[in-house]
């Protein structure tokens, strides 16, 4: 299956391809210029098509964008516009081809098939590994390219890692990336929510238990354990009691474990980052959290900014999830649409976004979001 983009303001040319192309090019249509070289990044197309006649919005300086991407798509004009000098601005520019608006569908076929065929080869296989695990992190802001920019910095290092922030801004993403950028992606990655883990179950869970330590225990790593190797990441860990965070202090400084009835100690290789929503500075100083944990994990920090500090980034985002929970038929929002998302505090922060576009994609009529679609709970 060929997957085939197609960037233009006019829905009907999207249907008119759908309708003539062969079952094996895949068609999505996207609608707003502005937000195409996102599109373009979260789609991964095999081929765009680029209407160039975009209105106030310069089309050649979209198709340059596009082409100078890493691992681009080759990019083909169809449009209305048939002047030569723009013809040859758009050759020029990095187009494969530029074919004119009504098309010949022999013509536009053979064009589609020779630009695929003539796709540069990708960049090295550990660029292209690291540009598809930092595209997980959406968006244009300054804050989305601090992450970035964190996340090949932290993942030199096997250094403890501390992200703080609001429920909901993606710090278990964060932690994916870093693992997945680090020399120990290909180990385990293994999360753990501290809060849905009683204290009397602590040591068993984090730890493991030995065959007959109590009664019909058999033997079980612990997380500790299973992420050998790999990464560890403890969300809420300022959920934990006094207790367990005494019990993890110890482990995190002997890099040792041992199971619930065992005598002996299992030595461990494991990178921890843990997440908090809670203010832990403040819970260090009130007497909450223990300062020495603190200061154990807190080696490398980043605080993950709330969405209502990014909204250039909603609409990236909300075309990233639309993309992701409706792909059995293309949908696209009206500029009402969006303006709606960007005006709203979001207290949920991404998670509550990514759930919102799930509901307006099952409720939308046609093939575009509209306002009324856009319903916070």
């Amino acid at each position: 299956m060929v997957r085939v983009l197609i960037i233009d303001r006019d829905t009907r040319s999207h249907r008119t391809l759908r309708s003539l192309l062969p079952d094996r090019f895949r068609l999505v249509h996207h609608s707003e210029p502005a937000l195409s070289v996102d599109r373009v990044r979260i789609e991964r197309p095999d081929l765009v098509i680029l209407d160039i006649d975009l209105g106030e919005f310069d089309g050649l300086a979209l198709l340059r964008s596009l082409v100078s991407m890493p691992d681009a798509p080759p990019v083909l004009v169809l449009s209305s516009l048939r002047h030569t000098r723009l013809v040859v601005q758009a050759v020029r520019s990095g187009a494969a081809d530029y074919l004119t608006k009504p098309f010949v569908l022999d013509e536009l076929t053979g064009a589609m098939i020779a630009a695929l065929e003539r796709r540069p080869r990708p960049p090295a296989a550990a660029n292209a590994a690291e540009n598809s695990v930092l595209s997980r992190i959406i968006g244009e802001s300054r804050a989305a390219g601090d992450q970035r920019r964190r996340a090949r910095l932290f993942a030199e290092s096997s250094a403890p890692v501390m992200i703080l922030g609001e429920s909901g801004t993606g710090k278990d993403l964060f932690a994916r990336v870093v693992h997945g950028l680090s020399s120990r992606g290909r180990g385990a990655y293994i999360a753990v929510n501290c809060g849905a883990v009683p204290e009397s179950l602590f040591e068993s869970e984090m730890f493991g238990v030995t065959r007959g330590a109590y009664t019909d225990a058999v033997d079980r790593p612990g997380h500790f354990e299973e992420a050998d190797g790999g990464t560890l990441f403890l969300d809420e860990i300022g959920e934990l009691s006094r207790l367990s965070q005494v019990k993890l202090l110890r482990v995190l400084e002997e890099r040792r474990v041992r199971r619930i009835g065992s005598t002996t100690e299992r030595q461990i290789d494991v990178r921890v980052i843990a997440a908090s929503n809670r203010p832990l500075r403040e819970d260090v100083q009130a007497g909450r959290f223990r300062a020495d944990l603190f200061y154990r994990l807190n080696i490398l920090s980043v605080e993950l900014a709330p969405l209502r500090e990014r909204p250039e980034d909603i609409g990236f985002l909300a075309h990233h999830f639309l993309a992701q929970s409706c792909r059995s038929m293309p949908l696209g929002f009206t500029d009402a649409a969006l303006d709606t998302l960007r005006a709203h505090s979001w207290p949920g922060n991404i998670r509550e976004l990514r759930n919102l576009v799930e509901r307006a994609g099952l409720v939308a009529e046609e093939n575009m979001i509209r306002p009324a679609d856009v319903m916070f709970v």
